[in-house]
Order: structure tokens, then sequence, then C-alpha cells
């Protein structure tokens, strides 16, 4: 249990078959805690820096979905109703080029 709340460094591997052009491709292996965000852009910017290349990361991230309304919310007052929120996780690519971050979902 205590493991499993310590934070931990996140794995990132560089993904060797798409850094061939010179470019560094770095792939977050997920493993159920997303990377923060506020990070992001410094970190990759530090590390175009440091490579002289554009550089890409791979990760994933929370998209909160509303849940269907089932029967029982159909019958509840409306100033009742809950919508139950669902995480999804979709993968999404940053790039650093040329000191400009991009976000795109892959």
């Amino acid at each position: 249990m205590l493991l499993s709340q310590l934070y931990h460094p996140p794995r990132v591997e560089i993904d060797r078959t798409r850094s061939d052009n010179g470019e560094l491709v770095l792939v977050h292996r997920f493993e159920g805690k997303p990377l923060v965000r506020e990070f992001i852009a410094n970190t990759l910017l530090g590390i175009e820096f440091l490579w002289g290349r554009p550089v890409q990361l791979e990760t994933s991230e929370a998209v909160h979905a509303a849940a269907a309304p089932g029967p029982a919310a159909a019958q509840a007052p409306p100033h009742r109703e809950r919508r139950a929120e669902a995480t999804v996780w979709q993968r999404v690519r940053y790039t650093m080029k040329d000191r400009k971050l991009t976000r795109d979902v892959i």
C-alpha cells in the first residue's frame, strides 16, 4: 500500500525506431499515474536545448467524460441529478520544436 502512494520517477524510454531522423522520441510507459502537466513544457525545452533537435513525448492524459444517465437519473428531480464522471485515458504527443510546444491527440 505504501509503495502505491509514493511518487516514483516515471518510466520514459527512447523509441529508437522513430528516432532515426535526429529527433528524439520519448515514450512514457503509463503506470496508472499521469505526468505532472505543468512540468512538461520546461522539461522538453531543456531536453531540446541539450539534444539540439526537436523532441517528442508520448504520454497518457485523463479525459473526464460524463457517463450516460441511467433510469434512476431520469426519475430524480433536476436539481438533485448528479452525473457520474468516468476517467478515460487518451494518448497524446507533445512536440517541442524551435522552442514551441504543440500537443496532439494520437
